[in-house]
């Protein structure tokens, strides 16, 4: 078991998993929320847009915001340029975004099939070009070690994301209202981002030599992002030209992305990544791998068992949460989880911490190539379920190719990278707990909350009890055999 581990880590960013907890469990309610109160068409409708303005947001950030973790622990004295630079580019990138968005309209619309996006497509723009904006906000105030704000911020902005939101939806019922609201909130979040940019930090507030290193950093992380967005949202593009609105909602309820891989997963691998270049410039080699063993061990601890469950529960929880209408999700979402499987090795992160930049690259242009061959080839054979089964191949097949160039970053083997016992330790039972409890689902004749509960509370006793073996073998309780099974 890795809870000391994951104590430890969690103490040092406990302002920042904190606020990302409580972002996670308020953002959770937008989709669950608008699934109930819209319907699918305009559940579909909405999550169409959304999805266009993330895509374009992202194209455009090449990867500026991610040279701050980089630059600023490097270089404090000059941490206020850094971030100027940084809010500058993006905001200019947010208007040019947002131009775009707004002139295509009428060809978004038409690629996926769905006349109602019309009507939404300017606020939608405004949105993504505040939203690219502001994108500083909560980063700049991390990278500069300033956690316990960056945690305050996340709790702030998407407490007020989700009040707006579904505040726009209790009152209108109208994807138009939804998106307006959206934008006004971006805005008020980029208005922030510049009062701190200008006001906080120290140093001058725009340096040319320093901006042309920060470029230098960013272009190729950036190249990649340009094909690593893409493939990041390729399957919902693929999905959407070929199925209706409707049917779209369905395939977008099954992709739920669960906000526990956010709330930990981006914290600890940025963590990661302060700690590397900490051990760098102390010269210390192998501190820097056993920051990656830790965050791998932390995340699987959490990740493997959470993916075990949820394809136990899923036949019952899907219906239960957002309604009968969407029950069809449930082989799309059991598919889907497996990615969490994956989440748990930061192979980017180290890439990004050790500069890995030609690398990191050309596995993104792989990724998208082979993700636009397995989602098309799987939607074909198979359906919604087929093309999220080739989302999550392609996904697989290059974060094992990225964590062998990691492994190389940090000075040693695949093999030897990786904790095998710890993982070994956690996968078991996991699967165990998963089995038993989608069995005990399967058997129950009662109602779906009865049945979500029921198999909850039997994954949690196989699961724990397993955790018990393992903490008694690691303290010796089971004599030198058991001891050595568990590093």
């Amino acid at each position: 078991m890795d809870a000391g581990g994951l104590r430890r880590w969690t103490r040092e960013a406990g302002p920042l998993v904190a606020g990302r907890a409580a972002s996670a469990a308020a953002g959770l309610l937008v989709p669950i929320v608008l699934a109930r109160l819209l319907v699918p068409d305009q559940y579909g409708s909405f999550k169409q847009l959304f999805l266009v303005a993330t895509t374009g947001a992202g194209l455009v950030q090449l990867g500026m915001y991610q040279s701050l973790y980089y630059f600023l622990p490097r270089e404090p004295e000059a941490g206020r340029a850094y971030l100027v630079h940084a809010t500058a580019y993006l905001a200019a990138a947010g208007l040019a975004v947002g131009t775009v968005l707004w002139a295509a309209g009428g060809p978004i619309a038409a690629l996926m099939h769905n006349p109602a996006l019309r009507p939404a497509v300017l606020p939608m723009a405004l949105y993504a070009a505040f939203w690219t904006a502001s994108v500083p906000l909560e980063h700049g105030l991390i990278a500069s070690g300033r956690i316990g704000r960056g945690g305050l911020a996340y709790v702030v902005s998407e407490s007020v994301r989700v009040g707006v939101q579904v505040g726009a939806a209790l009152a209108f019922r109208s994807v138009v209202a939804i998106l307006w609201a959206s934008a006004a909130f971006a805005f008020l979040r980029t208005a922030v981002t510049w009062a701190i940019a200008l006001s906080s930090l120290r140093g001058p507030l725009w340096e040319g030599g320093r901006l042309r290193s920060q470029w230098s950093y960013c272009l190729p992380f950036g190249a990649a992002a340009l094909l690593m967005i893409p493939q990041q949202s390729l399957h919902q593009y693929v999905v959407s030209a070929w199925a209706t609105p409707a049917e779209f909602a369905l395939y977008a309820i099954g992709c739920l992305q669960l906000p526990v891989v956010e709330l930990l997963y981006t914290p600890i691998s940025d963590l990661m990544i302060l700690r590397i270049g900490a051990a760098d410039r102390g010269g210390d080699a192998s501190a820097a791998r056993t920051s990656f063993r830790e965050a791998v061990g932390n995340l699987a601890w959490v990740f493997w068992p959470l993916a075990a469950e949820m394809w136990a529960v899923a036949p019952a929880a899907i219906p239960w949460v957002f309604t009968a209408r969407y029950a069809a999700a449930v082989p799309i979402f059991r598919v889907s989880i497996l990615s969490l499987v994956i989440a748990a090795f930061p192979v980017d992160g180290v890439l990004r911490a050790r500069a890995r930049k030609r690398f990191f690259f050309w596995a993104q242009v792989g990724k998208l190539a082979l993700t636009g061959v397995l989602v098309t080839a799987g939607l074909h054979l198979f359906g919604l379920r087929g093309a999220v089964g080739g989302q999550v191949g392609a996904q697989a097949i290059v974060a094992a190719a990225m964590l062998w160039e990691s492994a190389r970053a940090l000075g040693t083997s695949g093999a030897e990278l990786l904790p095998w016992r710890r993982l070994a330790a956690h996968a078991l039972p996991a699967a165990l707990a998963g089995v038993a409890a989608a069995a005990l689902r399967g058997r129950l004749a009662h109602a779906l909350p009865e049945q979500v509960v029921a198999a909850g509370l039997v994954f949690a006793v196989i699961w724990g009890a397993g955790q018990l073996v393992i903490w008694r073998g690691r303290r010796g309780a089971f004599g030198p055999a058991a001891t050595a099974a568990v590093p």
